[in-house]
């Protein structure tokens, strides 16, 4: 597997942690390296050993700092509502001030975010407490800073849990100041990556092209991508359809610029694939196919077919719901949009998830995002999400909806 290419080391530090948390003591494991590094390979081939452990994960994402537990919810939400007797189990005692967050519905009375962060962990220690828990949680730059301020809070007390946090940070990047304070506790390891050795670059380029390749060609594609994985991918996809590699193919086909890379190949797919990956940049992380068809404008059957189309590209992961390969990948697609477009489409995504029954929190993410358009309707949804972020103990994240509904404006009687 690619992703345990020359990261033996930090394979193992992952294998200790299972065999602490199989005996109740905790740990987090904090990936760290530059962007195309293997970070979320890596977490995907430690998810892949978490033997008998109960797995969820989250990834920030960009669009969503703004707003309350985003991480939070991606984690727990999901198996709360497939399992409503697992969530009756869990979310009791202690950990019941936690469904005004996890499963937010209108009454709640509201919680102060010590409350919150307090109950979620006792939520995680009743999960925890039927099986040992593997929490993921990828691209911790854009985390929310309710999730944030649980995750803290967590990290101080996994000595006692038999629970394993295994995140990711990129260097080199937007970065949190308050992260770093993560690794103070004594459960917890940061795993930096390195760049690919010339060796490693070279198994991928001759497992990638399934031949004999020169040494010297293997070296040119070390050189020109620095050993980053993702970018000697980049590379090689876009040298596949050369019969016999050269030095001087590779060097003229560096890698540089991801997004002329990704570009060319969107440009080359047809134009349900290029609707869907756009919508996608939109939508985000985990976007379900029937509203990536509703924004595109597409049937289903034409929505799924440039799905699949993207997925046999290397732009989206096969499968649902639909992800980027790679959060490069997503932000090039997304900055091809232009600025005024990628307002006006999270408008028109608002909208769309608002009539699917979305809730309030996933609506709002996109209003943050669009124009102020004296629209009624957005003020009132921006008010509501204000109000349940109030709810759940985010005070700082309502302030941020609040004042954006006032910028619509709202009407005088809101």
């Amino acid at each position: 597997m690619d992703g345990a290419l020359e990261r033996r080391t930090e394979l193992a530090v992952a294998r200790a942690a299972y065999d602490d948390a199989r005996e109740g003591r905790g740990s987090l494991l904090l990936v760290t390296g530059p962007a195309g590094i293997g970070k979320s390979t890596l977490l995907d081939v430690i998810a892949a050993e978490a033997d008998g452990f109960r797995v969820l994960r989250a990834r920030a994402d960009e669009l969503e700092t703004d707003l309350p537990f985003g991480v939070v919810r991606q984690l727990f939400e999901g198996v709360l509502r497939r399992d409503t007797a697992l969530a009756e189990r869990v979310l009791v005692d202690a950990a019941r001030v936690a469904r005004a967050v996890v499963l937010p519905t209108e009454g709640h009375s509201p919680v102060s975010p010590q409350a919150a962060a307090y109950a979620l962990t006792w939520l995680v220690a009743h999960l925890a407490a039927e099986q040992p828990l593997l929490l993921v949680v990828d691209d911790l730059a854009w985390i929310d800073d309710a999730s944030s301020r649980w995750l803290h809070h967590l990290a101080g007390r996994l000595d006692e849990l038999p629970v394993v946090v295994a995140t990711t940070l990129r260097t080199g990047g937007p970065r949190r100041t308050d992260l770093g304070t993560l690794l103070d506790g004594p459960r917890a390891t940061e795993l930096p990556l390195e760049s690919l050795t010339a060796n490693a670059v070279a198994q991928l380029v001759r497992r990638a092209r399934n031949e004999s390749v020169d040494d010297d060609v293997c070296a040119a594609c070390s050189e020109v991508t620095a050993g980053n994985p993702f970018l000697v991918h980049e590379l090689l996809r876009s040298l596949r359809r050369l019969p016999a590699l050269t030095v001087g193919d590779v060097q003229q086909a560096r890698p540089d610029a991801v997004a002329r890379s990704v570009g060319r190949r969107l440009g080359a797919m047809s134009v349900a694939a290029q609707r869907i990956a756009e919508v996608v940049a939109v939508l985000g992380a985990g976007a379900e196919l029937r509203h990536a068809a509703m924004l595109a404008e597409l049937e289903l059957d034409d929505a799924a077919a440039g799905a699949d189309e993207l997925a046999e590209h290397g732009i989206l992961r096969p499968g649902r719901p639909l992800s980027f390969v790679h959060p490069l990948v997503r932000t090039a697609t997304y900055d091809r949009l232009g600025a005024q477009a990628r307002s006006h489409a999270h408008a028109a995504a608002a909208r769309t998830l608002a009539e699917e029954g979305a809730d309030t929190q996933q609506v709002a993410k996109h209003l943050l995002l669009a124009p102020p358009l004296a629209d009624d309707w957005a003020a009132a949804r921006l008010l509501a999400a204000g109000a349940a972020a109030l709810q759940g103990g985010a005070a700082t994240e309502a302030r941020t909806l609040l004042a954006r509904a006032l910028l619509e404006p709202p009407p005088p009687a809101l």
